[in-house]
């Protein structure tokens, strides 16, 4: 599971139907920084830029996520709300969707895993602005941290494995163990 059905859902509907820290945790997956990522036609080559420009242009950028509720989206609302911004939210069903847009210059901002556009900032299709976290990446020594920028600010995702709640402690021991045998 993801980081939005286990940490984020439950704070936007108190009506779930699952009590996520019912759960027993197994492992932690994956987890990866975001990184800022804008459409070439952007007039800024990094996050100090970009937070010059949006505040000379208050609500002329679109960064597009995942959905609504979603990491992208609260990392994007904690942005605004520490740098007094405005920037619009568009909410896509899925980060397909957003890349297509992106790429085609409808929006002009996105927060998404560097895997997901690598191939896509090398070609130079899309520019990477900052990365999320909390030093640079030295898979992109050029791109500053957001924190140099928003002072403490960090934003990942990350995708874990859990079994069902009530999961025997011998059980869930076990499936931990084989994750390091693997």
């Amino acid at each position: 599971s993801g980081d939005g059905p286990l940490t984020i859902n439950k704070l936007l509907d108190p009506k779930l139907g699952y009590e996520p820290a019912d759960f027993t945790p197994i492992s932690v997956l994956l987890q990866q920084s975001l990184i800022l990522v804008a459409h070439p036609k952007v007039p800024a080559e990094n996050l100090a830029q970009l937070l010059t420009y949006a505040k000379a242009n208050p609500g002329k950028l679109n960064l597009g996520t995942n959905g609504n509720g979603s990491g992208m989206h609260l990392a994007l609302e904690l942005i605004k709300m520490e740098t007094g911004t405005n920037i619009t939210h568009v909410a896509y069903k899925g980060v397909p969707p957003a890349l297509t847009d992106l790429i085609g210059g409808q929006i002009e901002l996105m927060l998404v895993g560097l895997g997901t556009v690598q191939p896509l900032v090398k070609s130079g299709k899309l520019k990477v602005l900052a990365v999320g976290s909390a030093q640079r990446m030295p898979v992109l020594p050029d791109a500053p941290a957001m924190a140099e920028s928003v002072p403490g600010f960090t934003t990942a995702s990350w995708f874990g494995l859990v079994a069902p709640p009530r999961t025997p402690a011998a059980i869930a021991n076990r499936l931990r163990s084989e994750e390091h045998t693997s």
